[in-house]
This record gives structure tokens, sequence and C-alpha cells, in this order.
């Protein structure tokens, strides 16, 4: 079992998780990411007694999500990545929905809530991914396609088929999902 750091960040949430000789130590906090990241992590490492020279992993996300939380989580990674000399993985909230949901197939679509009545999704059907009206998705996705993620009352009345996943921002996910690696960079997903 490698020893390994995940970090997720928002503006006001950072969450970090620590793999470290077979134990799992996590930090999960509603408090402001640009001023708290460093010391949360440094907390945790101080509190476990956790020798960064360990570590063999570093993990983050690309999005979508608060781009400043994004950035700073990736800066604070890629930072360590090059002073530990040590590979970085990223992966996306989209994947994690879509592993923490068990569908096997592509028959989901995952969904985050962005702005006002604006949903991030992806649907890993067709492979395509924008933001969109909750109501636009309802009528335009086949309802053999289940929904997955952060689901709205309208999804939770109706007969479609749904996985209510609240916590897919907890880094301790990423570290117990299989990530096919993906470029260390913000997803630009832009809201009309």
């Amino acid at each position: 079992m490698k020893n390994k750091i995940a970090i997720t960040a928002c503006l006001k949430r950072c969450s970090i998780a620590i793999q470290y000789n077979g134990k799992i130590y996590t930090c999960n906090e509603d408090i402001d990411a640009t001023t708290y990241l460093v010391s949360l992590v440094d907390k945790l490492l101080k509190k476990y007694d956790i020798n960064l020279k360990n570590m063999q992993e570093l993990i983050t996300i690309s999005g979508p999500g608060s781009f400043t939380g994004i950035r700073i989580a990736q800066s604070f990674i890629k930072g360590l990545s090059f002073v530990l000399k040590i590979p970085i993985k990223c992966t996306n909230y989209f994947d994690v929905i879509h592993k923490l949901s068990y569908v096997m197939d592509n028959n989901c679509i995952a969904i985050i809530k962005s702005e006002g009545n604006q949903y991030y999704f992806h649907n890993f059907s067709n492979n395509h991914r924008g933001v969109s009206p909750i109501y636009d998705l309802l009528k335009n996705i086949p309802s053999s396609i289940i929904f997955a993620g952060e689901i709205p009352e309208i999804i939770e009345h109706s007969q479609r088929k749904f996985i209510k996943i609240n916590d897919f921002r907890n880094a301790k996910h990423l570290l117990n999902i299989k990530i096919s690696n993906q470029e260390l960079k913000p997803i630009y997903i832009n809201i009309k």
C-alpha cells in the first residue's frame, strides 16, 4: 500500500486525506482554502507524526468547481511534487462520482450543482460534458440513463433512477479509487 496524500479544495472547504503506513488520516474543514490549506496539512502531518519524505504519490482534482480552490490545491500539490520528487495523479469530480455510483457501464450522467439552477454534467454514455439547467437535462437525457451526484429534489420526485452522492469532494475517495491520470490543469466549463 503506497503512502499518499490527496487534497481537494473549494473556496470555503478543504479536504485532505493521507494514507500512511496502512492507515488513513483525514481532515475536512469548512474553512477558507486560500488561507488555511497549508496549515491544515501541516497540522495533520504533525498530529500523526507523518514524514513527508516517505510519501510516494500525490493526488488532486481538476474540477469542475471553484477555479480558485482547484488552483490552490493543484499549486500546493505541484510544490510538494517538485520538492519530494514524486508523481502527481489527477482526476475530476465526474469520474469520482461515476466510480462512487458503482454503475459498471457508462449508463450514467454525473451532475454537480453550479450556480442558480445550473448543473455541470458529464454524460458517460456519449462522453459529453457541459453545463445546463436541470430541466433541460431531464428533458434531453433518455430515462434509461442514471443520474448520479448532487441530485436536486426535482429528480428525487421523478420516476428517474438516481444515486445521490453528496460527499464526492471528500479527498479520502481519491485514495481508494483507480485514477486514470489526467493533465494537472482545471477543467473549464463555461456557464452561459
